[in-house]
């Protein structure tokens, strides 16, 4: 890197601590429907269902969590990192939840890292206008 036509030798250094440091971790999540039911799936690697939370405020589904790395888990032994490119941290998504959706018919499932919450679908009324 060039610093106003002075090199610094320190800029070799920093950029290999950039390429190196950790991003923060937002998991994917999709959102679907069918005629029947609404959908929202997360893959959650490394997440235990412990450091899992899912709770709904007003018409949003938050899901928080954490995802640790190997040295803040119950590791047996001391872990010395040479670099850390596996975004862990905690997280927290919002999903808006369409008024047609019954919150009271909700099913989590959380297996192999991966979340699903199904939600069942009001029957919708078809009013006509005269």
């Amino acid at each position: 890197m060039n610093n106003g036509g002075f090199l610094n030798i320190f800029d070799p250094f920093i950029e290999l601590v950039d390429k190196g440091r950790s991003k923060k971790w937002q998991p994917c999540i999709d959102v679907f429907e069918t005629e029947e039911y609404f959908f929202i799936v997360s893959e959650l690697p490394g997440v235990d269902k412990n450091n899992l939370k899912i709770y709904i405020k007003e018409t949003t589904l938050i899901i928080s969590g954490e995802k640790k790395q190997c040295s803040e888990v119950d590791c047996n032994f001391s872990v010395k990192y040479h670099r850390i490119e596996i975004p862990t941290g905690k997280f927290e998504r919002e999903i808006n939840i369409p008024s047609y959706v019954m919150f009271e018919n909700m099913t989590v499932k959380y297996e192999n890292s991966n979340l699903e919450i199904i939600f069942k679908k009001n029957d919708k009324t078809v009013i006509t206008v005269e």
